[in-house]
């Protein structure tokens, strides 16, 4: 007979066997502390389940690994939101055995790196003090932008314990903050020599350059051609700190009508500012070489962002090279378009009645010249008696093939007119072999 052994349960004898035979022998067994965890972590994957005899070796695997005094595996868990913020900035951690339980002596918890998600990396290296068995740890202390971070712990006992050491221990928590504009400026630069434009607009008397203010909108239209840029730089600052940061999406919107073009503001990671730059000959493609006016935005947004914000900052003039006038305040493609007005076909023109009655008397006549000829030679029907009953369903079945030709002439199709031939043609062929038949046997008889 073939017995085939579930993994858990091997596994899970395994475990109590060692840890029993230690117990009784008084030797340490021979498993590493990683070999341990590896033990931890393949049990912990087993827990749902809903076979009562998998869940009880689970659960005396991991009673023989939480409850002995050789080597005890443990993990670091996040008791905290995954969330910081200025308003709470700690994240809360805690040492817990493979049952949940804490560690039977006093250990320390360091703090050894705290990483951005863009893999900027701080090292801290600091010792997190325990209060009822929970480690806090002020992460403020050392980020400086939002996003998501990843810190690694290490842990070390106080005195000996069973329960294993942690090391480069990796935890996520993701870091929101509130931001708002530090500094913002709108300008137009010639786009061969790079030097800012101080000439003033023949239109407006307002300069072609200048600052803006957040929150609010330029009343300054900048009018730019093909011969310029159009720069904007600004920098974002944490609104608690006042110190400069970086959010993962900034937006410039252009807007003309229902036309939105989306430019993405690049940012420099060491002086932390962000720039816009629209080069009107490149970009005359994005904009289908549109001139006008168009309404800017900058859109800030991240999702480690508690405040999210669109600003509008004003309107600029935008003439591109080769373009066509169209002062409209909407984009021609989504203006109506002139209505089809749908042309039925006109029915033709019918000729004169006289015209028409000529062709049905010339039609007829030969019909009316053949009824003359057989009242003066006289009709032949003496075959009708020779053919009997298939005489008289041929001629009715010819008589109807003449039907449909003169139906398909009114108002019937090709196709009408096809069906119902073929459904004649067959009586009038059989019909008509029958009757000559007849008609060729009743004469060799006479003869």
């Amino acid at each position: 007979m073939c017995v085939q052994y579930d993994s858990l349960e091997t596994t899970s004898n395994v475990i109590t066997g060692i840890f029993a035979m230690a117990t009784k022998t008084g030797e340490a067994p021979a498993i590493t502390s990683e070999q341990a965890t590896k033990f931890g972590n393949y049990l912990l994957t087993n827990t749902y389940t809903v076979d009562v005899a998998r869940l009880a070796y689970v659960l005396a695997a991991a009673t023989a690994l939480d409850r002995n005094q050789y080597v005890v595996p443990c993990s670091l868990l996040l008791t905290s939101s995954g969330y910081v913020s200025r308003a709470n900035p700690d994240i809360q951690v805690r040492l817990a055995t493979i049952l949940g339980s804490p560690p039977p002596t006093e250990f320390t918890v360091t703090v050894m790196t705290v990483t951005h998600q863009e893999g900027d990396e701080t090292l801290p290296k600091k010792k997190l003090k325990s209060k009822n068995g929970l480690y806090s740890y002020n992460l403020f202390q050392d980020v400086s932008s939002p996003g998501v971070y990843t810190l690694t712990f290490s842990t070390e006992s106080v005195g000996g314990s069973p329960v294993v050491k942690l090391t480069e221990t990796p935890l996520q928590v993701t870091v929101s903050f509130e931001v708002t504009i530090g500094s913002a400026e709108l300008s137009l630069s010639d786009r061969e020599h790079g030097t800012t434009a101080k000439k003033i607009s023949p239109v407006s008397p307002l300069p072609r350059s200048g600052s803006l203010e957040y929150p609010n909108s330029s009343k300054e239209t900048l009018e730019a051609d093909q011969h310029s840029k159009v720069v904007m730089k600004f920098t974002l600052i944490d609104k608690e700190t006042k110190k400069s940061a970086l959010v993962h999406q900034a937006f410039v919107r252009l807007t003309r009508g229902q036309h939105e073009i989306f430019f993405v503001a690049t940012a420099n990671k060491k002086t932390l500012q962000y720039t816009f730059e629209l080069d009107m000959v490149t970009a005359a493609e994005d904009f289908g070489s549109l001139s006008g006016s168009y309404a800017m935005s900058l859109i800030v947004g991240d999702f480690a962002l508690e405040n999210p914000f669109s600003w509008d900052i004003g309107s600029v003039s935008l003439l591109f090279a080769g373009s066509t006038t169209d002062t409209g305040d909407e984009d021609y493609t989504y203006r109506a378009k002139p209505e089809i007005q749908h042309m039925f076909r006109l029915e033709e023109k019918l000729p004169p009645k006289v015209i028409s009655s000529t062709f049905t008397v010339l039609v007829l006549s030969p019909l009316a010249l053949l009824l003359v000829l057989w009242v003066g030679i006289g009709f032949n029907v003496s075959g009708l008696g020779t053919g009997g009953l298939w005489a008289v369903m041929f001629h009715i079945s010819l008589g109807g093939i003449f039907v449909v030709y003169y139906l398909f002439w009114l108002k019937l199709n090709m196709f009408d007119t096809m069906k119902l031939l073929a459904l004649l043609s067959v009586p009038t062929f059989l019909a008509g072999n029958r009757m000559l038949k007849r008609i060729a046997s009743s004469n060799q008889s006479a003869s």
